[in-house]
């Protein structure tokens, strides 16, 4: 009977007692400030602390308390044992808790979460998108207040090559205002290209004359498209009055 069990066992001590669970005497160390181990504080009755109680009020039930006293020479080794057991034992529920509570974080969906589908998950791209574009609008708009634009200049010479009163013969033209004309032609890219390309052979409009058809373009200028040839040879005939 557990109840019985208050004092140490002399035998136990000597390591003569055959009784084993059965045995009356408590099978383990115990404080030697205390008479025995307090019963009444196992079954919660105990009125007094663990400091005043004339016996030794136990942190652990009995039966563990006797098996972690085997292979110990005293007390203060038990006592080193329980503590080290109970510290290994909080160490384990600590980092299982911690394994728990993030195992259910990644399986269980927050509360207001709304089921994902092709409707939801549109309008989260839709979101996203714009406040993509909202941010990319302020970035914009910072970097163009310290960096304003400059006013766009006038190409040299476009009044003298538009018709009108100011405008002067093709055949008068210099090879800044051929590049000009060529520019003006188109709004792509390429058109830049084809400006420079005429500046840098230094075509006047004297020669820019002779390109009236397609094929004589092509033959000195092999790296303009046949379809950006057709449009200056049509322009350079419209300047000059040839059908």
């Amino acid at each position: 009977d557990v109840k019985r069990k208050i004092y140490v066992c002399e035998y136990w001590i000597q390591g003569r007692c055959h009784h084993g669970d059965a045995c009356s005497f408590v099978h383990a160390h115990v404080n030697p400030q205390k008479k025995g181990i307090c019963q009444k504080h196992l079954q919660g009755l105990c009125r007094f602390t663990s400091e005043l109680c004339h016996y030794q009020h136990l942190d652990v039930p009995l039966n563990l308390y006797e098996a972690l006293s085997e292979e110990t020479r005293n007390y203060a080794e038990l006592k080193n044992k329980i503590e080290n057991a109970r510290a290994e034992e909080k160490e384990k529920n600590a980092s299982t808790t911690t394994f728990g509570e993030i195992k259910e974080r990644k399986t269980s969906a927050p509360e207001n979460t709304v089921p994902m589908n092709r409707f939801t998950f549109e309008a989260s791209i839709e979101s996203d998108e714009g406040e993509r574009l909202a941010v990319k609008s302020r970035l914009w708009s910072a970097f163009f207040e310290l960096h304003p634009r400059k006013p766009r200049q006038e190409l040299p010479g476009v009044r003298t090559l538009l018709p009108g009163p100011d405008s002067k013969s093709i055949k008068d033209w210099s090879c800044e205002e051929v590049a000009s004309f060529i520019k003006l032609l188109g709004t792509a890219q390429i058109w830049g290209a084809h400006s420079r390309l005429f500046f840098e052979n230094e075509i006047d409009g004297a020669t820019l004359s002779e390109y009236g058809t397609m094929r004589s373009l092509m033959q000195d200028f092999r790296s303009i498209h046949p379809s950006h040839a057709r449009v200056i040879s049509t322009a350079v005939r419209e300047r000059l009055g040839q059908p």
